[in-house]
């Protein structure tokens, strides 16, 4: 299956990580709020409408953030990445 078990339309691994590179294509590998320039690796990929609210893992809903700009959505984005870091 494409889809995992959770939350609306959330696509597997490999599904998710060609859509990912979509995503950077149609971007140009730019972030869509401030205009600065990501690797693929530091890019960070942005629900507009969030999969908790019904958006889906589609290219219409989905843009290129930097990480600074990502953090300014999302305030508590920073506090729960460095929680998963310390867990492991």
């Amino acid at each position: 299956s494409l889809f995992k078990g959770q939350g609306p339309m959330r696509l597997d691994g490999d599904a998710w990580q060609k859509l990912r590179a979509e995503v950077l294509a149609r971007d140009q590998n730019r972030c869509t709020a401030c205009g600065e320039s990501v690797t693929e690796d530091r890019a960070h990929i942005h629900h507009v409408m969030p999969r908790a609210l019904g958006g889906r893992d589609e290219l219409a809903n989905l843009t290129t953030l930097c990480s600074g700009c990502h953090a300014a959505k999302h305030p508590l984005l920073q506090v729960r990445l460095s929680r998963r870091i310390i867990q492991r």
